[in-house]
């Protein structure tokens, strides 16, 4: 065990409460109580204990091993009650899932082999893909680029085919990912997939598809009242703490098959827990039996182990980027910090010191959306101000500071208001693009979703409007509004599940302890892979060298519950 960080109030009520419930405790007991605040401050689901102090702990009334109590001693690990809970069950509904299907296996590998023709290296697509098929579940990693929704659209393609071949009805297929923003990502790219089938491209969050209601408190389905889906289809899965894992597990029917989908090389869940990761991180090579069988009918070799892992055969690694070349700018970057390396500058990222921007900050800012201000200035329509906007983003490791997402919104701001498109003071003004913070489940708006602000017409009312999964928009009254920002600059950590030809990635020195615990490689690497076309850091080589030397790595115990 180890304390890192300082002490924040909720540590000390959550130390004292755990006292008054055991009635009283020594000193290097109420320090541990102290340190698994701060561990749960970190995301991390648990703490680990020394033999000695395991012991010592597990004379505690208000501990047990058993799940009766408030704290739960597993081994070496330290929970709180809920977080135990979490584990278990998320653990034993991933495991429940991991079989094989009865299939007609031949007609699969035809269908595949229409769909994804013969190479002469293993297709990694193709071997996802008759994961998905002939198993309960599948877990598909890959960096951006590498085909994560294309692979799903022949899996779509291929359902549909096979049930029409057999005259039966296609299974009832829903798709959900974390965010609106994410949801929309993954609708777009299925629409854009040419089908001679009726393949669903209809994506909704998460929170939409459990149904939390009103209060924010309870939810249309869970266990008792499980959802229709018979296939589900989940995006983004990095983005996923381990509470609504737990969650969206529990409202699945026993026979609903799962596929996830995600990087476990971005950030983690911005709560508890890092499940994707648990989930790759040790995950063994295929068994033998499958690695005969794709053998078999796809004609490609993986590697094949005799692990009795719980999750074996179930998780699935693409590895070639169709939108980075290995030579491509973006992609050298990219590996070069997973790689642990410096970032170098190249033909499609520069690498700029910080000074560089904080000497014409305002200016600067401005310039990156010169092609947005000047479609405002032109009067240009609802639909092209959405997609001029959303061709680029500035991004920033911190909400508050000199560089952080307030400061640089109200300077990006006062440009606007110096090409004349707002009045000074002014809140709502046509074009400014909108963010929402707070869930709204009256409103159907969720925390991360973006819009832009648009006058209503002759009665001086404004509007934001939000694109839709399906292509279209809505609007919802500013008055109307969940608390919510600017977003023309926006946390790194809000623009997970978003993509933007253009980025600027602003990374400030570390004012403190705690913003320098902020700075990962993780971070960088989901900033950067923001981009499709380009991207300009600035930041200090010392900045980039301590984020690039550091992991986010959460403590939990769900790898080794899924073995």
């Amino acid at each position: 065990m180890s304390e890192q960080g300082s002490i924040r109030p909720v540590d000390t009520y959550l130390a004292d409460f755990l006292a008054r419930l055991e009635g009283g405790v020594s000193p290097g007991i109420y320090r541990l109580f102290i340190s698994l605040g701060q561990a749960l401050g970190r995301q991390d689901s648990c703490i680990r204990l020394d033999a000695g102090l395991a012991e010592e702990v597990a004379r505690l009334s208000i501990v047990s091993s058993d799940g009766s109590q408030p704290l739960i001693l597993d081994g070496e690990r330290l929970y709180l009650h809920k977080y135990y809970r979490f584990e278990c069950e998320v653990a034993e509904q991933l495991r429940t899932r991991n079989e094989p299907l009865v299939t007609d296996k031949t007609l699969i590998a035809k269908a595949l082999a229409t769909r994804f023709p013969a190479q002469p290296d293993t297709d990694w697509q193709a071997v996802a893909a008759w994961l998905a098929l002939t198993r309960k579940l599948v877990v598909i990693t890959g960096g951006p680029g590498t085909g994560k929704t294309t692979t799903v659209s022949k899996i779509l393609e291929t359902i549909m085919e096979t049930a029409a071949h057999g005259g039966e009805q296609a299974p009832l297929i829903q798709l959900t990912a974390p965010t609106g923003k994410a949801a929309m990502r993954l609708s777009e790219g299925l629409r854009r997939h040419s089908s001679a089938y009726n393949i669903p491209t209809e994506v909704t969050t998460i929170h939409r598809l459990l149904g939390r209601r009103a209060d924010g408190a309870s939810w249309r389905h869970d266990a008792s009242n499980p959802l229709r889906a018979e296939l589900l289809i989940v995006d983004e899965a990095s983005m996923i703490d381990l509470a609504l894992m737990k969650r969206l597990l529990s409202a699945l029917r026993p026979d609903c098959r799962l596929i996830l989908l995600g990087d476990p090389e971005q950030l983690p869940s911005v709560d508890t827990g890092n499940v994707l990761m648990d989930i790759c991180k040790e995950s063994p090579p295929f068994s033998e039996e499958l690695a005969a069988e794709i053998q078999t009918c796809l004609g490609y070799t993986t590697p094949a182990s005799l692990s009795s892992h719980g999750l074996q055969n179930a998780v699935c690694q693409l590895q070639k980027s169709y939108r980075f070349s290995a030579s491509s700018g973006l992609g050298q970057m990219a590996g070069q910090i997973r790689a642990g390396q410096l970032p170098q500058s190249n033909g499609a990222v520069r690498v700029e010191p910080l000074q560089a921007l904080t000497g014409q900050l305002a200016s600067g800012l401005a310039a990156f959306y010169d092609a947005y201000f000047h479609a405002l200035q032109a009067g240009a329509s609802l639909q092209e101000l959405l997609s001029l906007f959303d061709q680029q983003r500035i991004l920033t490791t911190m909400r508050e500071g000199s560089l952080g997402v307030r400061l640089l919104n109200e300077l990006i701001e006062d440009q606007a208001a110096r090409r004349g498109l707002k009045r000074p003071g002014q809140l709502a003004w046509h074009g400014r693009p909108v963010m929402i913070r707070r869930n709204d489940y009256h409103q159907q708006l969720f925390n991360g979703d973006t819009g832009i602000c648009i006058t209503t017409g002759n009665s001086g009312d404004y509007a934001a409007a939000f694109p839709e999964p399906q292509g279209d928009y809505r609007t919802v009254l500013m008055s109307r509004l969940p608390a919510h920002e600017t977003c023309f600059a926006m946390t790194i950590h809000k623009s997970q599940g978003s993509e933007f030809d253009r980025v600027m990635l602003i990374v400030p020195d570390a004012e403190s302890e705690q913003s320098a615990s902020l700075l990962t490689r993780e971070l960088l690497y989901t900033g950067l892979t923001r981009a499709r076309d380009s991207a300009i850091i600035y930041a200090n080589t010392e900045t980039l060298e301590t984020a690039i030397s550091r992991y986010d790595r959460r403590f939990s115990g769900l790898t080794e519950r899924l073995k």
